[in-house]
């Protein structure tokens, strides 16, 4: 039987970290050490006379030792990237803003019926899919497409704004040895243990144990589904990512190159330049665990390359001083693609409007969205979160362990809302692309007709999961050398 092309990604995804990690956090230090040595040993046997000890000694005092070798990890020259400034705290609260974005986007998609959390939730007729709902085509897919085009590339514009001086500061070894341990290692630990886990316990809260009626055996379900183990990604695709791109920085990086700040009209041509790409190539198949494939990856791309230019050049400092009308124009804009995108979705559920036309236009509309909101958010968060908190530290602080977290909340809040429904709900187990996933229906005889429950039980998850996920990654963060990694 063909290996799925989903789990040979899989598959080299976890060869890339395994194999990027026992370089840089053995091999490489042992390397470098007998390399020093070595070294050490070469120029003490080429000593051969007093006078040439006494005139290397001297050299060394005066500071002229050019020969003299350092077992010290060889730093870049921070004075190539631009000087330290204060702590900009705005970012740590648009960071904080998107995690839990993140959590609201998975928490909208299982009432979408989006398996990819582990849980899903259907009402009406029976089906695999929540597809005939005015939930989920006006608001669960064009609110989902909107955030999709931006908090994702947001991170990767964050991250790689922070990644110049980090590897000024460390050089590229120590560098990458932190991002192996703060980026590899938990993605690691997450597809071999925490992922499975997690859907494990979906299975035992639902079923109270690991099998369930068979979601596939409709409409009787006298069959049982037991769960099975299996690697589960999840979120760690942004990880995965995320390394690789940091990968290719510190081992090409020579140079800052000089970009000047771009204007609003730079920015503006900018975004409908990224509204034509994603008409152009629509959202598509994953690619190494990229959702969207091809579609997000230029994207993201452009985003964390951008960051990355932006610390460089010091972008920040000025691109942000927008004129009043530019502010408004802005916000203008996103409102507008915002209003267009729903206005569709509902003219293609309640009018039967053309759906490729539509389609085209929508992804024109997501992409320059991404964009314009990205400059807005960002306007907005330093206007008026920049003077830092303790409860904007406390978010900040735990919004990478929320991340890697928040699925297992998640299925728990959605178990507990079918607890609530009672009877009116059946559980059932499956299989999806070789991952055991529980799935909750309420059958249009109890009550499924009615969209309300998809909206009660939409706006319920996303309330209880962040209560929950919040304090648990806190108090997760104290227990000994889990803040050093999370």
């Amino acid at each position: 039987m063909a290996l799925n092309m989903l789990w040979l990604e899989v598959y080299i995804a976890i060869a890339f970290l395994a194999a990027l990690c026992l370089w840089q956090l053995l091999f490489q230090p042992r390397w470098a050490k007998r390399s020093a040595a070595r070294e050490i040993l070469i120029q003490a046997d080429g000593v051969a006379e007093e006078n040439d000890l006494a005139i290397s000694a001297s050299k060394v005092e005066r500071g002229e030792g050019a020969n003299v070798v350092s077992t010290e990890p060889q730093t870049r020259d921070a004075s190539k990237g631009v000087p330290e400034r204060a702590r900009m705290h705005y970012l740590d609260v648009i960071k904080s803003f998107l995690t839990g974005m993140v959590v609201t986007h998975h928490a909208i998609g299982v009432f979408k019926a989006d398996p990819s959390t582990g849980s899903v939730f259907v009402a009406g007729e029976f089906g695999p899919f929540q597809t005939a709902s005015s939930f989920s085509v006006v608001f669960a897919s064009v609110f989902l497409d909107l955030e999709q085009s931006y908090f994702m590339a947001l991170f990767f514009f964050i991250t790689g704004y922070f990644t110049p001086s980090s590897l000024d500061r460390k050089g590229v070894n120590a560098f990458l040895a932190d991002r192996c341990k703060r980026i590899a290692i938990p993605s690691l630990v997450y597809v071999f243990l925490w992922g499975p886990f997690c859907n494990f316990m979906a299975h035992i809260w639902t079923f109270g144990g690991p099998c369930g009626p068979d979601f596939s055996d409709a409409p009787s379900f006298s069959q049982q589904r037991c769960y099975q183990y299996s690697l589960y990604p999840g979120p760690t695709w942004y990880l995965h990512w995320l390394l690789f791109f940091s990968c290719i920085y510190a081992w090409t990086y020579s140079s800052p190159s000089k970009v000047p700040v771009p204007s609003i009209s730079h920015l503006v041509i900018l975004a409908l330049a990224h509204g034509v790409w994603f008409a152009l190539m629509p959202w598509g198949d994953s690619f190494f665990l990229m959702p969207g494939g091809i579609h997000s990856l230029i994207s993201y791309v452009m985003f964390f390359f951008g960051g990355v230019s932006a610390k460089r050049n010091d972008w920040m400092s000025t691109m942000l001083d927008f004129l009043p009308c530019a502010t408004w124009l802005l916000r203008g804009l996103a409102v507008l693609c915002a209003v267009l995108g729903f206005s569709m979705a509902a003219c293609q559920q309640w009018a039967g409007a053309d759906a490729v036309s539509f389609d085209t236009l929508r992804g024109f509309l997501v992409g320059f969205f991404a964009i314009v909101w990205t400059l807005v958010l960002l306007h907005f968060c330093k206007l008026h979160f920049n003077e830092g908190s303790r409860l904007a530290r406390f978010f900040g602080d735990n919004a990478y362990a929320v991340y890697l977290l928040h699925f297992f909340f998640l299925n728990f809040s959605t178990w507990t809302w079918s607890r609530l429904l009672g009877s009116r709900t059946h559980a059932l187990a499956a299989d999806m692309g070789g991952i055991s996933i529980v799935g909750y229906w309420m059958p249009s005889v109890d009550g499924g007709d009615s969209e309300g429950w998809l909206w009660c039980g939409m706006l319920y998850t996303v309330v209880l999961t962040q209560l929950l996920v919040w304090p648990s990654a806190h108090l997760l963060r104290k227990l000994p050398g889990v803040k050093q990694v999370l």
